[in-house]
């Protein structure tokens, strides 16, 4: 289905598709951030002195404000290259019904395919933000918590790695 979403996407448009992946990549690793930054806060909040909890509380905040600021521009760039998809679609339908048969335009066949253009243009401006997103968020995010995990607390991020094939596999399990 991802092959296919991005076949979909016109060529004018591919260049504000590298940059959606590229900041929704951003994105995750922003968040594998915040994720990432509760350790030290937590542990400096039950330390002996907890406000040194507060430049890490600082941290988290600036990392959480700039993942939103990113999260904005992607979900506006993915309902741009919705956009740009529904369009190139209803270009493709409108020059392919010149080759239709006139007697195959009566009133019922007329009537589907007035339904089926009008009922796939809400999926298909929703297919990018609400369909890939996600799913690089789901793939990406649990290796970029792990990956950063290791230098910090090195038991956790090996957990979290060893955990890493059990959610992928989950996720490809309920795609079948």
């Amino acid at each position: 289905m991802i092959r296919t979403l991005l076949s979909l996407i016109p060529g004018m448009k591919r260049r504000a598709f590298r940059r959606y992946v590229v900041l929704a990549v951003v994105s995750v690793l922003l968040r594998a951030t915040g994720v990432v930054l509760l350790v030290p806060l937590v542990g400096a909040l039950f330390g002996a002195e907890p406000a040194e909890a507060l430049p890490w509380l600082g941290a988290l905040a600036a990392v959480t404000a700039a993942g939103w600021a990113i999260d904005a521009v992607v979900g506006r760039l993915g309902f741009d290259l919705g956009f740009g998809v529904l369009d190139h679609a209803q270009h493709d339908v409108a020059d392919h019904l010149t080759n239709v048969r006139l007697s195959w335009l009566d009133s019922e066949h007329t009537q589907t395919a007035r339904q089926a253009i009008a009922a796939t243009g809400p999926d298909l401006v929703g297919l990018v933000g609400y369909l890939l997103t996600p799913l690089i968020g789901a793939v990406l995010l649990p290796v970029a918590i792990a990956l950063a995990l290791l230098p910090i607390a090195w038991p956790l991020g090996l957990a979290a790695l060893a955990g890493v094939p059990v959610l992928l596999g989950a996720l490809w399990a309920s795609g079948r």
